[in-house]
């Protein structure tokens, strides 16, 4: 279990690397969302295998500053994180909502299920919800 553990901190920290300095289109740091993501995987799934976790840690990550497969298997993310971020990464020629029924129809849950999360996110009715409730949540003592 500590491997596991160890390998869900690091890809945690290379997020946090890959990240510094990025802020979204509200000028927060990106690294914030990518957190985020990660949580409501988490929430929503409390299931989640180490691999999604890294994924979802990294599911931004590929092909920002020369971040390829490779170079995420030598940082020590697992075989399985690694495919999983790859089909998580959609090139930019691709349109959005063909490359979203592909990864829909290939059946890989935790793709979908990070996907799902990093979608939930981003949607600015969602994010307002979810903002509220950790509010709501810390109002009454629970976080």
């Amino acid at each position: 279990m500590g491997a596991l553990l160890f390998m869900t901190f690091s890809a945690a920290s290379l997020s946090a690397r890959l990240h510094a300095g990025h802020l979204n289109q509200q000028g927060e740091p990106y690294l914030d969302h990518v957190t985020a993501v990660v949580t409501l995987l988490r929430e929503r799934w409390p299931d989640a295998p180490d691999h999604a976790i890294e994924a979802a840690w990294l599911h931004d990550a590929m092909g920002r500053k020369g971040v390829t497969p490779a170079s995420l298997l030598r940082a020590g993310i697992s075989p399985e994180a690694v495919r999983l971020i790859g089909m998580l990464t959609r090139l930019t020629a691709v349109d959005e909502l063909e490359w979203a029924e592909a990864l829909a129809a290939s059946g890989d849950l935790w793709a979908i299920r990070i996907k799902l999360a990093d979608f939930a996110h981003n949607s600015p009715p969602a994010r307002a919800r979810l903002e509220a409730a950790e509010r709501t949540l810390r109002g009454i003592g629970l976080r």
